[in-house]
């Protein structure tokens, strides 16, 4: 009976340290996923108090930019431009 509470409780503490070093691992890497969050927050509060963009900004901010071919719309010239963000959002707009 003393050899089957032992194999028992010594099975629970392998299980119970598992946990912990997953509950660990999940804690770091919401540790780094808050800081990378406060530090966009603070860039983005930064940038609107701006006047003017600057090249470092654009950089900070700007993942890549995508011109595409010109074309006629209505008899108006057009070219599609996609702007993709390094905190995820895509903004396209049409210049003519």
């Amino acid at each position: 009976m003393f050899k089957r509470m032992v194999g028992k409780y010594e099975s629970e503490q392998k299980e119970l340290l598992s946990e912990i070093q997953e509950l660990e691992s999940e804690l770091y890497e919401c540790e780094r996923v808050d800081k990378n969050l406060t530090g966009w927050i603070k860039k983005i509060r930064d940038c609107l108090s701006l006047d003017s963009l600057s090249r470092a900004i654009a950089v900070e901010l700007i993942e890549k930019i995508e011109v595409f071919e010109q074309y006629e719309d209505y008899d108006e010239r057009c070219i599609d431009i996609s702007i993709f963000y390094k905190f995820g959002i895509q903004k396209v707009s049409h210049k003519t």
